[in-house]
């Protein structure tokens, strides 16, 4: 073909084809399949073009930064590397890289290239959960950030706990299945986890069980009285949730480390393996939960933005049932989810993002 204005580099397909491509890959719940059938390609040739305009450069991190990992693929990574590492912005929810690995050397590696090309001093808070190499990263390379523990999976490794009793519990009672512990335990279990302040005293229903009206207050009550353990890990959780209430405007740093140690303390003496564990992680991060009562923007910091995010970056990973190469999931990821990113009209390296292929090995021909 003779070159023209309207015709891209690839045989019998046109630029505006390329752009619908790529117009229809920003959306989150397209595949390159769905999108191959829409304009008459190939799946092979949509990623080709992906790969040729859209190849997303990390930005560079804020003031206020959150790191997660989400599980990528135990096929792309090897064993301690199945988990890819995310960096948000905390003010407005913008992906500012995806990394293939969380392992502590590869994490290192990149951030000496990282302090190279920015100043990291900059950044004053990061959040994160209760990751050892997440912290030491980042004490090493954000000289002037405050770590703070996301208060939310603090309280989700509570509630793993407290429901590990329960389940126990539910086993023992299995083996009547009609009896009301096993109904209370089996079906009302999501009671233990809710704030007590939430459970309501007046919403009276008809249950069927009991066949009598209950409120959300009486059901727990009931559960409640199951086990002494059951309750004691409730009121434990309690205790945590009181913790979290605290107004961080009215009270000092040194009221709030009083309050989490006499806390520290009830898991420690509790009696309950788990939440002793628990006491002992508490003892070890209790700068950085005091650290999460800091307030960034107007709100205090937690990893709550970057869980969000999450939800569907696994979509993108669950529609294409899974992704083989990560460069390419890495730019789709961004492509999708940071709102003004945009694709390039002229052709990029795509061997940027091509996977390096193994070597052939020798062999005999069959003659």
């Amino acid at each position: 073909m003779a070159p023209t204005s309207f015709k891209s580099n690839h045989p019998n397909v046109s630029k505006k084809t390329v752009e619908n491509v790529c117009a229809l890959l920003k959306d989150y719940n397209e595949t390159f399949g769905s999108v191959a059938r829409a304009v008459n390609l190939s799946p092979t040739e949509t990623q080709t073009i992906f790969d040729e305009h859209v190849q997303i450069k990390r930005h560079p991190f804020s003031k206020a930064v959150c790191i997660d990992e989400i599980y990528f693929s135990k096929k792309e990574n090897s064993d301690h590397n199945k988990f890819i590492c995310i960096f948000i912005d905390f003010k407005n929810g913008l992906i500012l890289d995806i990394l293939k690995s969380r392992h502590k050397g590869y994490l290192k590696s990149y951030f000496y290239k990282v302090r190279n090309e920015e100043d990291l001093s900059k950044v004053m808070y990061v959040s994160m959960d209760m990751n050892d190499t997440y912290r030491e990263v980042a004490q090493q390379f954000f000289p002037n950030a405050k770590i703070c523990s996301d208060r939310f999976h603090v309280l989700k490794n509570i509630n793993e706990e407290l429901d590990g009793i329960r389940r126990n519990l539910l086993k023992e009672y299995s083996k009547n299945k009609k009896s009301d512990e096993y109904y209370l335990l089996k079906h009302r279990y999501k009671l233990l986890t809710k704030n007590s302040a939430n459970v309501k005293a007046d919403d009276y229903s008809y249950n069927r069980h009991f066949k009598m009206s209950y409120s959300s207050h009486q059901l727990l009550e009931e559960l409640l009285k199951i086990d002494k353990n059951l309750k004691l890990a409730y009121e434990l959780k309690e205790s945590y949730l009181g913790f979290l209430d605290i107004d961080p405007s009215t009270t000092s740093e040194d009221e709030l480390r009083g309050i989490l140690e006499a806390t520290i303390a009830e898991y420690a003496f509790s009696g309950l393996e788990g939440f002793k564990k628990l006491g002992e992680t508490f003892r070890n991060w209790k700068q950085e939960i005091i650290n999460s009562f800091s307030e960034f923007d107007g709100r205090l910091i937690s990893n709550g933005p970057i869980e969000g995010r999450n939800k569907y970056l696994k979509i993108i990973l669950k529609l294409g049932n899974g992704y083989t190469n990560f460069k390419r999931y890495r730019n789709r990821a961004m492509y999708v989810l940071n709102k003004f990113e945009t694709y390039s009209e002229e052709v990029l390296d795509i061997e940027n993002v091509r996977n390096s292929g193994n070597l052939r090995g020798t062999y005999k021909s069959k003659k």
